[in-house]
C-alpha cells in the first residue's frame, strides 16, 4: 500500500474495496482507534469488529456530535452506546456546535475526508478520503 493515497467510492468495487480497507485497519490495529463522525450508523459487521478490537486491547474512542441537523441520527447513535460502551469503547460527545468532522485513526494510519460510518456513505453517497499512513 503507498503511504497516502486517495479513496474515492465512485464505483461498486471501488465502494467494496474501500469497506474492506476500514476493516482491514479495524483488524490491524494494534493500540488504538479513534473514530470522528457527525453520523454514526454502524453495521453489524462494524460493531462486532470494533467490539473484537477491544477484546484484543485495543484503546477505542469515538466522538460524535451531541447537536446534530438530523436529531434523528443522534437517538439512532446513542442505541448503540449501551453496546459499546459494556466492551470498554470511550464515547464523548461534542457540545459546542454541530460537529461534522470526519476523521479516523488506525495506530498510524490516519483518514480524513466525507465518509460518515453509516450505510449512506458506504453504499450511496459519493464520498472521498484522504489516506496517510506513517
Amino acid at each position: 500500500m503507498p503511504d497516502n493515497f486517495i479513496r474515492c467510492n465512485h464505483t461498486y468495487l471501488a465502494r467494496k474495496k474501500s469497506i474492506k480497507k476500514t476493516y482491514d485497519l479495524i483488524d490491524s490495529a494494534q493500540e488504538k482507534i479513534l473514530l470522528v463522525t457527525p453520523y454514526f450508523l454502524p453495521s453489524v459487521k462494524f460493531i462486532k469488529k470494533i467490539l473484537q478490537a477491544t477484546h484484543r486491547g485495543i484503546e477505542v474512542k469515538i466522538l460524535l456530535p451531541r447537536i446534530i441537523d438530523l436529531p434523528f441520527m443522534r437517538w439512532v447513535a446513542q442505541f448503540y452506546y449501551p453496546i459499546f460502551l459494556s466492551k470498554g469503547v470511550k464515547i464523548y460527545e461534542y457540545k459546542k456546535d454541530f460537529l461534522h468532522e470526519k476523521i479516523s485513526i488506525f495506530d498510524n494510519v490516519y483518514i480524513v475526508g466525507s465518509s460518515n460510518f453509516d450505510h449512506r456513505s458506504f453504499f450511496t453517497n459519493l464520498e472521498l478520503d484522504l489516506i496517510i499512513q506513517q
